[in-house]
């Protein structure tokens, strides 16, 4: 018999100005702490992936983007090992437009938070945030880490 398995989720807000994208630099937490990454976050229950693009959004940035101004556009299947701490899969969600200026709105769990060309972000960016930059780049909607 088969043995069916459940994966916690996330969704990365991927924000982009003509050639750049917004990231932000992760601190006080278990996961690449230091690292540049998208902003985001894990779904929490009985939430939709949207409303969870919705609150990640405001709560670490200070933006409302409308649940229509997102468009799905990678899907990262990772497996715990090396610096995946965990088996998860994450949703990278690209925002067609926002009101508002996107900021460093969690200062205790964001360093900083700044715009940077799609094709030269820090050295330091998450390989999580590089499968989503390289899957928007070439059109790959589905990637793996650590299979």
């Amino acid at each position: 018999m088969n043995t069916l398995f459940s994966l916690p989720a996330y969704v990365g807000i991927i924000l982009q100005e003509n050639n750049t994208v917004f990231l932000i630099q992760r601190r006080n937490t278990n996961w690449m702490a230091g690292h540049w990454n998208f902003p985001g976050g894990l779904v929490e229950k009985d939430e939709s992936l949207i409303q969870a693009a919705i609150r990640e959004t405001h709560e670490e940035v200070g933006i409302i983007v409308a649940p229509d101004d997102f468009e799905l556009v990678h899907v990262l299947h990772v497996r715990k090992g090396g610096t995946n701490t965990q088996d998860i899969i994450g949703f990278y969600f690209h925002a067609r437009q926002w009101q508002g200026k996107p900021t460093n709105n969690e200062p205790l769990k964001i360093t900083d938070a700044q715009w940077f060309a799609i094709d030269k972000v820090p050295s330091n960016t998450t390989e999580h945030a590089l499968c989503a930059i390289n899957g928007l780049i070439k059109e790959h909607r589905y990637s793996e880490s650590g299979w």
